[in-house]
């Protein structure tokens, strides 16, 4: 209860102005029934018999731990584009669709595997996901070409969607109320810490010892994280099996869940871009090293880890999505600016710290406000909000490609403007749907 405290404390700060100019706008009401569930616009307070978070810090940790090792693997070929460049012959742009073949495989995975998952359990899945992520990193070690690194992305890709989604449903499983918020948080601290560590980490041993080794040394870590969810990952309550694995999907028959989703969408176009060729721009612009990027890599990325933390408070507040509305402005004018305007290395580092605070803050409410509206289909709907971020970070890396081809980073910026006015507009209609329904 004492950390729960100490966060609530820590992230108010950032929020208190935005909220005494947001909450008119979505005022708290009572909950709506959809399609199998029912979202509720008030937060509600967690059942006193429930674990608390210090009390339940393995299955926080262990999720944590796989969230972190799925999307470092999944988006570690960033910070290696120029060094394949180098040995392939080929340009940034087109080796950039390597982040592609990974982000789309991912994305059909993640939502053909949520109904078995929420049937069979979460471990199994998970297990799965691990063991496929460390061989594809064995082989993309060894890969003598192009095509059989892209076939070995593929596989990181489709092995990858079982992970991130298996440990949120397992937090959504576990939690309920404020500490479902908190939980959600910490667990998603894993996403942000493969950008605070990983990523810096990938272009430091690639400079170092050449991104062979780097994949390897991935595949070891992947592989060591699989023998250690076996000993600890919770294996989960039995839980009631739908009627048939259609019936899992009954929740899309609401509009409501299709404006988080496309919100988060766009929002992940955004990251795509920024980690796909944000290392590139920082070498090409700046001229930076190998190892001076690492350090301005883990400058840029660790506005992500306390943004995941502040999404926990978010989440509590009623208004939330009018919260949301001016993340997703502000993120996309930051990376527009930094990539249109090349601005110092300084001010670009700070635009950079700036947008990957604000990324980390809206996977608590999305995650909780999806939940909700299927109650007993965690893991399907939680499945799909997974394939909206990876069918972002498909657009994102493609997108991203062609406009460095046809107008330079400039057109990249623009391509980030207009996708954080998009998802703006999906969480207003969110919000609104919300507290307007009684």
């Amino acid at each position: 209860m004492h950390g729960e405290l100490l966060i609530r404390h820590a992230q108010a700060g950032f929020f208190y102005v935005v909220g005494r100019f947001a909450s008119p706008l979505f005022p708290p009401r009572g909950g709506v029934d959809v399609p199998g569930g029912r979202v509720s616009s008030d937060f509600s307070e967690s059942s006193p018999a429930e674990q608390t978070l210090l009390e339940a810090w393995v299955p926080l940790a262990a999720s944590f731990l796989g969230i972190c090792t799925a999307f470092s693997m999944s988006a570690m070929i960033g910070p290696m584009l120029v060094p394949l460049g180098s040995e392939f012959g080929m340009s940034v742009p087109a080796l950039g669709q390597l982040a592609t073949l990974a982000f789309l495989p991912w994305g059909v995975s993640a939502s053909l595997i949520g109904p078995i998952s929420d049937r069979y359990g979460r471990k199994r899945i998970l297990l799965i996901g691990l063991a496929g992520l460390s061989i594809s990193g064995a082989a993309a070690a060894a890969a003598p070409d192009y095509l059989t690194l892209a076939a070995c992305r593929v596989l990181t890709g489709a092995c990858g969607g079982f992970v991130p989604p298996s440990c949120l449903a397992a937090l959504t499983d576990q939690f309920t109320g404020r500490r479902r918020g908190y939980a959600v948080a910490i667990g998603s601290t894993g996403y942000s810490t493969s950008w605070l560590v990983a990523l810096p980490l990938v272009a430091l041993l690639t400079g170092l010892y050449g991104w062979r080794s780097t994949f390897l040394l991935a595949a070891i870590f992947a592989a060591g994280t699989f023998l250690l969810m076996i000993a600890v990952f919770p294996p989960g309550k039995k839980r009631e099996s739908p009627k048939s694995y259609l019936s899992s999907f009954a929740w899309m028959r609401s509009a409501g869940p299709w404006y988080g989703i496309g919100a988060n969408m766009l929002e992940r176009l955004m990251i795509a871009v920024f980690i796909t060729y944000v290392s590139a721009f920082m070498i090409r612009r700046y001229g930076v090293s190998m190892a001076v990027l690492a350090w301005v890599l883990t400058a840029i990325t660790a506005g992500n880890l306390f943004g995941s933390l502040a999404g926990g408070f978010l989440m509590g507040r009623s208004w939330r999505y009018a919260g949301l509305v001016a993340v997703l402005l502000i993120e996309g004018a930051a990376l527009a600016w930094k990539f249109a305007a090349e601005p110092a290395l300084p001010a670009a580092m700070a635009a950079g710290f700036l947008f990957s605070f604000l990324t980390g803050m809206s996977r608590s409410t999305l995650v909780d406000t999806l939940s909700n509206f299927a109650p007993q289909d965690r893991g399907t709907i939680i499945g799909v909000f997974a394939t909206s971020n990876q069918v972002g970070f498909v657009l994102g890396a493609s997108l991203g490609g062609l406009a460095i081809a046809w107008g330079g980073y400039g057109a990249l910026g623009a391509i980030c403007l207009a996708a954080g006015a998009g998802g703006a507009a999906f969480y207003l209609r969110l919000g609104s749907r919300v507290s307007a329904i009684r």
